[in-house]
């Protein structure tokens, strides 16, 4: 059993219920998911559109599959027109030179659209950053907290702690 937290996507804000069946769909249907293109290529992205991706990433979602959360966004238009053209392509019976040699790319057999590109290169979101979308995705902080970055200046004021305050024997 991994260890982590487990939070369900459509409690993330802007993720409903459709957008999570194609998730879990696309998941038992074609197995885990390897990157963001990846993940664009094999869930219906008639039914998980940008906004849905950008609150995925903004509250962590897709962290194990990313670089980072600001190469994700910086991908994400790309990724998700990229799907959109090989799901027209399929839908039309198109096929690709690289169909067609078995290639493709980021998981999904006889991409039309060839090898997904490099994610861009984007400075990581500050910690600040971070903290904000994860409160604006979840309601809450996940990766940490905004008065941590206070911590050496509580500690050199010797502020207490509010158990010790609580029972004053622990100070």
């Amino acid at each position: 059993v991994r260890k982590g937290i487990r939070f369900g996507l459509s409690a993330i804000k802007g993720v409903g219920e459709s957008a999570v069946q194609a998730i879990l769909e696309a998941r038992a249907e074609k197995g885990a998911f390897v990157s963001l293109y990846g993940l664009c290529e094999q869930v219906d992205v008639r039914r998980i559109n940008k906004k849905v991706l950008e609150a995925l990433t903004k509250g962590g979602a897709l962290d194990a599959i990313v670089p980072s959360r600001a190469a994700a966004i910086a991908a994400l238009d790309l990724a998700v027109e990229r799907a959109q053209k090989m799901q027209r392509e399929k839908e039309s019976g198109q096929t690709s030179l690289f169909s067609l040699l078995g290639g493709g790319g980021s998981g999904a057999a006889g991409s039309a659209a060839g090898p997904p590109p490099p994610y861009p290169n984007v400075p990581e979101w500050t910690p600040r950053e971070k903290l904000a979308f994860e409160k604006e995705s979840l309601g809450f902080y996940i990766s940490g907290h905004p008065i941590e970055r206070y911590a050496p200046d509580l500690n050199k004021a010797k502020a207490l702690r509010i158990e010790q305050l609580l029972d004053p024997g622990q100070g």
